[in-house]
């Protein structure tokens, strides 16, 4: 099941979501390529998942439609993406009292300069 909901207020089967027959119809219809996805449990709101693993976000058959799966662990940020990432979200005035040393410092012992941690902190959707 994912968090989205019909007119009657029920959860929504994933089979049933549009953008995943797609996914799947152009997947099964590609020759040569590459799929490059970022995954996450924030579809799945409510839901008590195992782990954060591809295998327990996509299920056996959404992994299976991924084969062969070559996974990519994306490290923290170090010290210059940590300052790129908050010059970006300075730009978009998602920091309030403006963007010093201090609050880099802040945000940086805060998250560990975790890439998701950052973006829950900062990020105001």
């Amino acid at each position: 099941m994912c968090s989205a909901r019909n007119p009657d207020g029920n959860k929504i089967g994933v089979e049933s979501l549009g953008m995943r027959r797609h996914f799947l119809r152009a997947l099964q219809s590609m020759k040569c390529g590459a799929v490059v996805l970022a995954l996450s449990r924030s579809g799945s709101l409510g839901e008590t998942l195992p782990s954060c693993s591809p295998k327990a976000l996509l299920g056996d058959e959404g992994l299976a439609a991924l084969k062969p799966c070559v996974n990519v662990r994306v490290e923290n940020y170090n010290q210059d993406e940590m300052i790129s990432m908050m010059n970006y979200y300075s730009s978009k005035h998602w920091l309030s009292g403006g963007y010093t040393q201090e609050k880099l410092n802040e945000i940086a012992f805060l998250t560990q300069r975790s890439p998701v941690a950052l973006r829950k902190l900062c990020d105001p959707f």
